[in-house]
C-alpha cells in the first residue's frame, strides 16, 4: 500500500498510511488525532499513557465506523433513569433493614407509573446492548467489504471483542498500577486494532486506484 511521501514525526510507515487514511480520505481529523497521540504515547509511554491509549482504542472501535457512516452514537443515560426512578421509590419496596428475613412479603405492590419508568430503564439497556454488539460488525461491514455478518472471520469478531472490552476496563484512572502484564497486553490490543485499521485503509486505497484506472481508461 502507497501513501504518497508523507511523513509524520514520530509515526512508522504503517501508521502514516492509516493516519493519513482517516485524515484525508475518510476525512475525520479529530480521529487521525486520537489514533495519532496513541500511537506516540505507547511509543514514548509518558505517565498515564496507558489511559490515554486505553480511551483512543474504544473511542476508534466504538466510533470511527459510526461516525464515518453518519451513524447517530447514543448512550443510555442510566443517570437521568434512575434519578426519576428514585423520586417514585418507596424504601418499603426493598432497603436493607425493613423487614426481618421472616417478615419480608415475597411481592410488593409497586404503582404503574413506576414500573413503566422501571421498563424504560430495561429497554434501554437492551437496546445498547444490541447496539453494542452489532457496533463490533459495523467497522468490518463499512471498511473491509464484507457484505454479511455471518461473512465476518470469527476470529476477527473474536479479538475485536477481546481488545474493546480490555480497552474499556482501562479507561479509568486508578490508585493502583496497571501492573506489568498491563503494559503487555496494551501493546496486543492496539497493535491488533492498528492491523484492523491498515487493512481497512489497504482496502480503501485499492477501492481508490481501480476506480481511478476506470475514470483513465473512459476518459482516453
Amino acid at each position: 500500500m502507497l501513501c504518497g511521501s508523507l511523513k509524520i514525526n514520530s509515526l512508522n510507515p504503517r501508521q502514516v498510511c492509516i493516519y493519513r487514511w482517516i485524515n484525508d480520505t475518510l476525512q475525520l481529523p479529530e480521529y487521525a488525532d486520537v489514533f495519532r497521540g496513541a500511537a506516540i504515547f505507547l511509543k514514548k509511554k509518558p505517565p498515564g499513557y496507558m489511559t490515554f491509549v486505553a480511551h483512543a482504542g474504544r473511542e476508534m472501535m466504538n466510533g470511527l465506523a459510526r461516525t464515518f457512516r453518519g451513524d447517530e452514537r447514543q448512550q443510555v443515560q442510566y443517570v437521568d433513569h434512575l434519578n426519576k426512578i428514585e423520586r417514585d421509590w418507596d424504601d418499603q419496596w426493598g432497603a436493607p433493614n425493613v423487614f426481618s428475613d421472616s417478615e419480608e412479603p415475597s411481592h410488593h405492590e409497586i404503582p404503574r407509573a413506576t414500573c413503566r419508568k422501571l421498563w424504560g430503564l430495561i429497554e434501554d439497556h437492551r437496546t445498547g446492548r444490541r447496539r453494542s454488539e452489532e457496533t463490533n460488525e459495523v467497522f468490518f461491514l463499512t471498511f473491509l467489504n464484507y457484505l454479511h455478518s455471518n461473512e465476518i472471520p470469527g476470529n476477527f469478531i473474536r479479538e475485536w471483542k477481546e481488545a474493546k472490552k480490555w480497552f474499556e476496563g482501562h479507561v479509568h484512572v486508578r490508585r493502583d498500577s496497571f501492573g506489568g502484564e498491563a503494559e503487555a497486553q496494551v501493546e496486543r490490543h492496539f497493535s491488533f486494532l492498528e492491523s484492523m485499521l491498515e487493512v481497512a485503509a489497504g482496502s480503501q486505497y485499492e477501492r481508490i486506484g481501480e476506480l481511478d484506472e476506470i475514470l483513465a481508461e473512459t476518459n482516453a
